[in-house]
């Protein structure tokens, strides 16, 4: 089980399975031991959950990894079903109805679509947590 799970970040990932357990100091065979029905100790299933941005349940556990796995995503405004008005972005003038994104926005919007998925996880987990240290209450 936690092998597929493995295989499956670094598909998603576009990583080589060999290469994340290098970088995590695990050793290049690491993956073919768990391929074998091994598993990581705890330490070593937290690095892999961080590098991916999943938590270690997804792992190891219950729950199914995927690309929006960040601990706090059900505090997200779109998960919960709480995005206000439709919004149409147009980058130009708004008309009737439209909002349009400031040069920062824009900003953000470009650094996250440069980024690879596993960069896009952690930069929603960033958000996640300033959203919840600076609420407006």
């Amino acid at each position: 089980m936690f092998y597929e799970r493995f295989a499956l970040l670094c598909e998603q990932n576009d990583v080589k399975e060999t290469a994340v357990a290098r970088e995590l100091g695990m050793g290049a065979s690491a993956p073919g031991r768990w391929k074998k029905g091994s598993t990581p100790d705890l330490v070593n299933a937290k690095k892999i959950a961080d590098y991916f941005g999943v938590t270690v349940d997804s792992l190891i556990g219950d729950s199914v990894p995927g690309t929006n796995t960040a601990t706090n995503v059900s505090n997200s405004s779109v998960v919960q079903g709480n995005t206000g008005d439709n919004v149409s972005i147009n980058n130009g003038a708004a008309q009737s109805g439209e909002d349009t994104l400031t040069d920062q926005e824009l900003e953000i919007l470009r650094i996250f679509r440069s980024l690879s998925p596993r960069g896009q996880n952690e930069m929603m987990t960033l958000v996640f947590n300033l959203e919840d240290k600076y609420k407006e209450s």
